[in-house]
């Protein structure tokens, strides 16, 4: 079945042909019909020319397009056999069989096509056989018949096998178009209905389509913003509140670099009110050429007032709960110094398992309300020059005289490293996190490196001047390979370790993290398990970021009970 783009075209063909036929036809006609000869054939031929006109008009009315074709076939073959019998202007009219296979093929397609080649040929016989039985005289010999009808056949096989693979090619590209229109339409429905705002982009980063999801997210409209550079028109914002530059988008780096780019911000709407997000930058590639640009992005602002309520959830229990451990831990106390009478071997030893197990809830507690401060953006920070090597001197003489001095310990320090504006209670517990890790795991009879340096080439942010990286490597027990991605994530614990400690919550390597990205800090790590694991942390020159104390932020009481009271590790 045609579509009507394609009966049009078709119609459009027929009466070219038509058109071209009139003109043949009248042409000789005339020359015929002002000849002494031929002025017979010559009227004969301008009737046909009158019929082809018509046929022309007839191909114009849209329902009668199939009687156009089958008209003008008919009128060809017809004056074929005409010029068979007339031989035409010197014989030449045979010449014009060679015409007819290529109009009866495309007209009609391959099998109708075929239909009236056989048609023409058996006409012709007929044709040839009456002149044979010499009912009638023709203008050509039977040799010269013969090679014309071979001659036709074959011409007409030829045009039979490419209409064949014309038809197929043609269908295989209808039923491809008709998939790509589909899959089309499904992804415009898609991307019209999810809930994620969709932003493409040029080569250059100049808008080229907003989905609705966008549109209400930035409160844009796509007439607004269509041709403008993305990056530019729309401010994007990170925590602190300043603008992201535009070399540090997730669109602009996409574009530049080539790869995918996922960071969480929060866009400036048309309105001026901002919109936390989470932003993907991905570059569009045809043949490994950059094309253009795609930016997705989804609202997290109900996740995090989830999360907020959650984590507020988390810190009114742990502070109810540090009440009743401060009672017990007290009460263990005055039992163990005998302030409540002398107790027995048997009642001191169940009293100082109460005592341990309490201080041990104390920890977690502690740990349960730095997590909470860290996802509220809550926990102050106190900045003041600091020289990292006599800090972490320190906290390596309180972990090993913790967990026992069996362990090898070799502390390396650079000795230029200037003074780093620090929250000295954040720097001992990131330290005490990582050294009691590596204490506890690692056999007593292995060695763990300590050192502190400079480094002039690690800038974690424009315009750094280097950072100072603190080093802890150990020969212990590793990470398995499948663990690695899950190492910075809260309650993880590998499977190598757990059997080795029971007790550990799975919250170090977490809150070392939230640790470091709240005050500007990375973090890296490179492990093999059965062989150790290094630990890297990068603190930049300029300093940590500083944080003040908000109204429902914990007071500098609890803040230092929190970040100090650590002595144990959990790892992962």
């Amino acid at each position: 079945m045609m579509s009507k783009k394609e009966q049009a075209g078709l119609a459009h063909i027929v009466q070219v042909y038509a058109l071209l036929a009139c003109i043949s036809l009248g042409a000789f006609g005339l020359l015929h019909v002002l000849s002494a000869t031929q002025h017979r054939l010559g009227y004969i031929e301008m009737g046909g020319s009158g019929l082809f006109l018509f046929n022309a008009g007839l191909a114009a009315v849209p329902r009668r397009l199939g009687l156009a074709k089958n008209y003008f076939l008919i009128l060809v073959l017809a004056f074929l056999l005409v010029m068979l019998v007339s031989g035409g202007t010197q014989g030449t009219g045979v010449f014009w069989y060679f015409v007819f296979p290529v109009g009866a093929f495309f007209f009609s397609g391959k099998r109708q096509g075929l239909c009236w080649m056989v048609a023409l040929l058996m006409a012709s016989a007929v044709v040839w056989l009456l002149a044979e039985r010499r009912f009638i005289t023709i203008a050509y010999s039977s040799i010269v018949l013969r090679q014309l009808f071979v001659s036709v056949a074959v011409v007409g096989l030829g045009i039979y096998v490419y209409q064949e693979t014309r038809e197929r090619l043609s269908d295989q590209s209808r039923a491809s178009s008709q998939k790509l229109h589909s899959e089309k339409a499904l992804a415009a429905m898609v991307v019209h209905h999810i809930q994620e705002g969709i932003v493409a982009t040029d080569a250059d980063g100049r808008v080229t389509f907003m989905n609705p999801a966008a549109v209400l997210l930035l409160c844009w409209k796509p007439a607004e913003l269509v041709g403008k550079r993305f990056v530019e028109a729309v401010p994007l914002l990170e925590d602190s509140g300043d603008v992201l530059t535009p070399q540090h988008r997730p669109l602009y780096m996409a574009l530049r670099e080539g790869t995918s780019h996922t960071v969480r911000a929060a866009y400036r709407r048309k309105d001026g009110a901002s919109v936390a997000v989470v932003i993907t930058g991905e570059p569009i590639k045809v043949d490994g050429e950059i094309t253009g640009g795609l930016t997705t992005f989804r609202s997290i602002d109900e996740e995090r007032s989830i999360a907020k309520a959650k984590s507020e959830f988390v810190t009114l229990a742990s502070h109810q709960l540090r009440t009743p451990l401060s009672a017990v831990s007290w009460l263990s106390e005055l039992l163990l110094h005998g302030d409540a009478g002398p107790l027995t071997t048997e009642q001191t030893e169940h009293v100082q398992a109460i005592y341990r197990s309490n201080q041990r809830m104390g920890d977690i507690v502690n740990e349960m309300l730095l997590v909470s401060s860290l996802e509220l953006n809550t926990l102050p920070v106190m900045l003041q020059p600091l020289h990292v090597p006599e800090i972490a001197s320190q906290i390596v003489r309180e972990q090993v005289a913790a967990y026992g001095e069996a362990h090898r310990v070799i502390e390396q320090y650079e000795a230029e490293t200037p003074p780093l504006k620090c929250d000295a209670d954040v720097l001992k517990m990131l330290l005490r996190h990582l050294l009691s890790n590596a204490l506890k795991y690692t056999p007593k009879t292995g060695t763990i490196d300590v050192g502190v340096s400079v480094d002039r080439t690690a800038k974690l942010h424009p315009g750094s001047h280097g950072s100072v990286v603190i080093t802890v490597r150990d020969t212990g027990y590793g990470i398995p390979e499948a663990a690695k991605a899950r190492i910075f994530t809260k309650f993880f614990r590998a499977r190598n370790i757990i059997h080795r400690d029971t007790d550990g919550t799975g919250l170090g390597l977490y809150i070392v993290k939230g640790l470091l990205d709240y005050v500007g800090g990375r973090i890296s790590f490179d492990s093999t398990e059965g062989r150790g694991s290094a630990f890297t942390v990068f603190l930049p020159l300029e300093g940590m970021k500083h944080h003040e104390p908000q109204g429902d932020s914990v007071g500098p009481i609890a803040r230092r009970g929190i970040l100090a009271a650590k002595t144990g590790g959990t790892h992962v």
